[in-house]
Formats: structure tokens, sequence, C-alpha cells
């Protein structure tokens, strides 16, 4: 009888602490990806692309109409991550969609702290008189992140972590033909 009690107890615990994880990695980045999707009247599903976290995949979002906020940015990109959500105005090529899925494992690690994080690593970047993009650490390990996996033709591991999806490494190159950041 205690067994079973315990059990359940232990059962509860264990569901509550894997729905705060989800909902931890998916607010505000999800719901975020989900209203800019939304507001630019994008229609079509995304792909579904095996991110580096194992239990979450990334949807990228390849369309045209993601331009109606990709180009209000304050650099102009043609790729942002928000959550496990990619936003492109058109098909990304291997090392940018490298470098965006090393984002949303940031995002699954870091949840809702990721976004003040990031704007807190480029204003350190601007402090120190660097670019704010180039500067910025997550950036620089997101540029790493793609470097190696275009470079390597083994998925790279980091702690429980795999990428799955690995990008071709002949169709890799940086920088990319524009010389637009993703971000």
């Amino acid at each position: 009888m205690i067994f079973s009690w315990a059990a359940g107890i232990i059962d509860a615990w264990l569901f509550l602490a894997r729905s705060f994880k989800s909902m931890w990695r998916s607010a505000p980045g999800d719901l975020m990806a989900l209203l800019v999707i939304r507001a630019c009247g994008i229609t079509a599903p995304g792909r579904r692309v095996a991110s580096v976290a194992a239990d979450e995949a990334a949807i990228v979002i390849e369309d045209p109409a993601a331009a109606r906020y990709l180009d209000h940015q304050w650099i102009p990109v043609h790729a942002q991550t928000l959550g496990r959500y990619i936003l492109a105005r058109k098909t990304l090529d291997d090392h940018t969609l490298a470098h965006e899925l090393e984002h949303v494992r940031q995002w699954q690690r870091l949840g809702p702290l990721f976004l003040p994080s990031y704007v807190a690593a480029s204003a350190i970047a601007h402090l120190r008189h660097r670019p704010v993009y180039w500067g910025n650490h997550y950036e620089s390990a997101a540029r790493r992140r793609a470097d190696l996996d275009c470079a390597t033709s083994t998925p790279q591991t980091s702690g429980s972590s795999r990428i799955v999806s690995r990008p071709n490494a002949s169709s890799c190159h940086w920088p990319p033909e524009s010389s637009v950041p993703s971000l």
C-alpha cells in the first residue's frame, strides 16, 4: 500500500517536472514565433529538422512572407530563431541551418532567459567596442558549431545533445553568398 502511494507521488512529480521543462523551453520563444508567423500571414507549415536536442525537433519556416518580420530587425538578417522556430525568407543553406540549430539549443537551455541574455551579450560587446553581432558570444558559439558541423562528417556531441541531421559538408560554405548575418 505504501509503495503504491509513493509510486503515485513519484509519477506525479516526474510528470510535473517534464511539463515544466517543456513549458520552460517553449515560453516565450515559441509563443513569439507563433505570433510572428501569424502576423506575417504564413499559412504553410514548416519542415521539421532534427535539432541538437535529442527530444525536440526544430521547425524551419522558409517563406518569403517572413521578410515582413525580418526586414524590421535592428540589423539586416535572412534568418532568425525564436524558440524552436527558425524563420527564414528563403531556403537555408546547410551552414546557416547548422548556425540556427545552435540557437535552438541555446533557447532550449536558457528558456525565457535567452532573449535578455542575448541582448546583454550584445550590449557587452558594444561596451568593449566590438560589433554587437560579431562580438556576441551566442553568435560566436553558433558560428563555431556551424563551422564544426560543416567541416566534419560525424555528428558532434555535446553532453546529452546530439545533432541528428547532418549538414552536407560539400554544400557548407562561409561566409554565405550574401553578407547578411543570421541571428
